[in-house]
């Protein structure tokens, strides 16, 4: 149910020497009532995850985060796919082991993930063929 609410969000894309596509990189940000949580969200062209790293938190939001980090919580993004359902990651968390907030931290991570993968259908995979043709930002 998610969609894009500002039209003008940019994503980052890499070619290689023949300007064909090799990567996308996006920044989707999520707002809580603890400040907003963002990642970076490395995909290849075939809208497969090859990385998620958190890119910006909050003073407060700081200890969560790098417990979520530490964990290897982000790792469980690798390979998922456009189309596959991100919530399934929260399968390898534990409220228990990682505690109450760094685990709604994990919550709001898959979120951004999820936000990013529509971003990446909405915004990106459209253009595919046109980046393939050209090389910049879009």
């Amino acid at each position: 149910g998610y969609t894009p609410d500002n039209r003008n969000v940019r994503f980052y894309y890499g070619t290689d020497e023949a300007r064909a596509m090799t990567g996308v990189m996006l920044f989707p940000e999520v707002n809580t009532q603890h400040g907003p949580l963002e990642v970076g969200l490395a995909l290849d062209p075939n809208g497969t995850v090859l990385k998620v790293i958190a890119t910006k938190a909050t003073v407060e939001s700081k200890p969560w985060v790098e417990k979520m980090v530490k964990s290897g919580y982000l790792d469980h993004f690798t390979r998922l796919h456009v189309g596959d359902d991100a919530k399934q990651v929260l399968a390898h968390a534990s409220r228990n082991q990682l505690g109450a907030m760094p685990y709604f931290t994990a919550e709001i991570a898959t979120l951004a993930v999820r936000h990013g993968l529509v971003l990446y259908q909405v915004l990106f995979a459209p253009h595919l063929a046109e980046i393939n043709a050209t090389s910049g930002e879009r």
